[in-house]
């Protein structure tokens, strides 16, 4: 349960990317007397895989966008004043505390549900394999009557002793793998429809590339038999993008008071003869796949494979690297950590096709790349990957 519990925790802050920019609304607080709990309803132990997995997301979408709103509102005092920094520490720590508390309650439904689909599955997989024995006996009955009756003949001499066939081998029954990937390929920047927007146009394709890996739990959803496979996990994902015609990202003061900076894409002035114009990016993630694995009983990746689903991450490294010459011609570097006006916490969703140990996965963000009216145009993070599982 505790396994179920963190995936379900780390999917909800991550994977549904809570925003810590925010709400002006006056946020209440419970008092010791009057504390408010949210009842969760639990996931129908006779749903099917899609369903659970579609209330489970919109339970953990609900509960983690509340805990964002709240947690923001707490900040927002703090930064007024009305609360000192004690003060709302505790408060996040009390949401913090009943958020998991509920999303317990759901893990403990999530893991009901799981056992019952499995003893549904496992069910479905004993009477098949009845009926397959069933059927496999009358074909061999036929096939013996059948050469008993064209083949009979009286032989005066007593036949060899036929050799005792080999012992057949033990059926796997393991239903749980570990598993690394390791992915690389190109970055683009993409519209809420994946097609190419203006500022990809500014992008050098060949240098634009995205490296990602992660390790985790491979699960067969049914019994070792079942092609169904549920894979979850922690990785780490680089996107680098790099800029054509001596183009870097910056920060734009505001024109006007209150105003917030807000980002763009300029001409480098501070160097010439510019060598490297890069903008990176590093996200800590969890990424969760369910796969059609067609690999022998007890195996997986070792045939072809076919998966579906999503991740979530939130931002831990961001900076801007240029490399060229000053006025004299002297080599110099510049390279600045600024966050320029992205979002903390991004979220996507992700195909991948498979053969054996080689994957090929395509990623398209679902949150823009950068904060409302922070650049001139929305723009998402999508890439295309080739990967080794092992």
């Amino acid at each position: 349960m505790k396994k179920t519990t963190t995936a379900l925790l780390g999917f909800g802050y991550l994977a549904l990317g809570l925003s810590m920019s925010g709400a002006n609304d006056v946020w209440i607080a419970p008092t010791d007397t009057n504390e408010v709990r949210v009842e969760i309803d639990g996931i129908d132990p006779e749903a099917g895989l899609l369903e659970a997995i579609t209330e489970i997301v919109k339970i953990s979408t609900t509960e983690a966008t509340k805990l964002s709103v709240q947690i923001a509102e707490i900040q927002a005092l703090v930064e007024a004043g009305t609360l000192t920094e004690e003060e709302g520490e505790a408060r996040t720590e009390a949401l913090t505390e009943d958020f998991e508390s509920r999303m317990e309650n759901v893990g403990e439904s999530m893991e009901e549900w799981g056992e019952e689909f499995g003893e549904r599955m496992e069910a479905w997989g004993e009477d098949f394999g009845k009926k397959w024995e069933s059927n496999d006996k009358a074909m061999d009955d036929a096939i013996g009557d059948a050469v008993e009756r064209d083949l009979k003949m009286d032989l005066d001499f007593e036949a060899p002793e036929a050799p005792a066939p080999p012992p057949a081998p033990k059926k796997s029954t393991k239903t749980s793998f570990d598993y690394f990937e390791f992915h690389f390929g190109a970055n683009s920047l993409r519209d809420a429809s994946g097609y190419e927007t203006n500022t990809e146009r500014l992008l050098s394709s060949w240098e634009s590339v995205n490296t990602r890996f992660s390790f985790g739990t491979k699960r067969k959803i049914g019994g070792a038999a079942s092609p169904f496979v549920f894979q979850s996990g922690l990785g780490l994902e680089a996107t680098a993008f790099s800029f054509n015609n001596d183009h870097m990202i910056a920060k734009v003061a505001p024109v006007s008071n209150g105003a917030d900076a807000t980002t763009e894409i300029l001409p480098v002035t501070e160097l010439t003869d510019v060598r490297r114009n890069r903008f990176d990016q590093l996200y800590l993630e969890i990424p969760m796949m369910l796969h059609i694995d067609l690999s022998k009983r007890g195996k997986v990746d070792e045939s072809f494979t076919l998966g579906v689903g999503g991740y979530g991450g939130v931002r831990i490294l961001s900076e801007a690297l240029l490399l060229g010459s000053d006025s004299e011609g002297e080599r110099m570097q510049i390279r600045t950590n600024n966050n320029y006006n992205t979002h903390l916490f991004r979220y996507g969703l992700q195909a991948q096709v498979g053969y054996k140990a080689w994957k090929v996965t395509g990623r398209l963000d679902a949150r823009t790349l950068f904060q409302q009216d922070a650049f001139n145009e929305e723009v998402y993070i999508g890439s295309v990957t080739l990967g080794i599982a092992l």
